[in-house]
């Protein structure tokens, strides 16, 4: 039987991946992963590097696949011949602008549930298999922040308020200025808003400090030690959070992924707390702004 060497890429965020709307005669209508066949001389990874970005726009492909199966394609109304493909799946970051190109019609953010729900072939249900297996969870805690269980980032997010752990860093210049973050429409929570320095959940088994660590790195790029300043329940319409919050000192420069976050800035004690007053804020980060400045609500 003939066997085909083909590639998907699998690009996710805030609990979400990425699907194309299929537009060629095979399969149109259907849902993939972005993807394809190697042409002559390409590696895998180049493969799928120039299907990325022809199909869906700025990424950037790891070069290693974290998942290789093959699959067995019987003759049917879409592929008269059977054959083997030989599937070799990528993960990749996005790094600018998203947009349906090539033979996808279009692009939709879905959960692993509502993926397999919607019109895909048993050989992309494969790989949402996988990545269900993989999905991130958040450890449970009771108003102690006594561990007491643990769910999926999409239970905690469902409105089920279940408690998890999550980090604030506010971040201060040398001139006593606040760093803030615009949101990016994409986001599904809080899309637009004004977010302060950083912030972002605890992983499972993972400690307040080392996720305050790894999320400075992952959301504008620095490298610092921040310093424990307190401890909050924050309550919100969708969730409720037990956040650990930092401080840190830091000019920048920083670094950032603008499908994630739009622009940041610095600005004076005075128009921050004009900005939390406004509403302009989150949920979250206005609840974490009136204790520091221990403004009452």
């Amino acid at each position: 039987m003939e066997i085909e060497n083909t590639n998907d890429i699998v690009v996710e965020r805030e609990g979400r991946i990425l699907l194309v709307k299929r537009a060629n005669r095979t399969f149109h209508g259907w849902w993939f992963m972005p993807g394809g066949h190697a042409e002559e001389g390409e590696t895998q990874a180049q493969a799928a590097q120039r299907e990325a970005n022809e199909e869906i726009g700025e990424v950037k492909v790891e070069k290693k696949p974290f998942m290789v199966f093959v699959h067995d394609w019987p003759a049917d109304s879409h592929i008269p011949k059977p054959h083997q493909h030989k599937c070799h799946v990528f993960r990749a970051k996005i790094t600018g602008d998203l947009r349906a190109g090539d033979d996808a019609s279009e692009l939709r953010w879905v959960t692993l549930e509502e993926a397999k729900k919607i019109k895909i072939t048993e050989y992309t249900r494969r790989v949402l298999d996988k990545l269900s297996e993989e999905k991130e969870y958040f450890d449970l805690v009771d108003e102690k922040d006594r561990i007491i269980g643990k769910a999926s980032r999409e239970e905690c997010h469902s409105g089920s308020r279940l408690l998890h752990r999550a980090i604030g860093i506010i971040i201060i210049n040398s001139k006593g200025e606040f760093l803030f973050q615009k949101r990016s429409m994409g986001k599904d929570m809080d899309p637009g808003r004004w977010a302060v320095g950083v912030g972002g959940h605890v992983d499972s088994g993972e400690s307040y400090e080392r996720a305050a660590e790894r999320e400075a790195t992952e959301e504008i790029g620095i490298t610092c030690k921040p310093r424990f300043t307190f401890k909050i329940l924050v309550e919100m319409k969708a969730e409720r959070e037990m956040a650990n919050i930092y401080t840190c000192r830091h000019d920048g420069p920083f670094s950032f992924n603008k499908e994630e976050i739009e622009g940041l800035k610095f600005i004076p004690k005075a128009k921050a707390i004009e900005m939390m007053k406004s509403g302009r804020m989150t949920e979250f980060d206005m609840q974490i702004m009136r204790r520091f400045f221990r403004i009452k609500a």
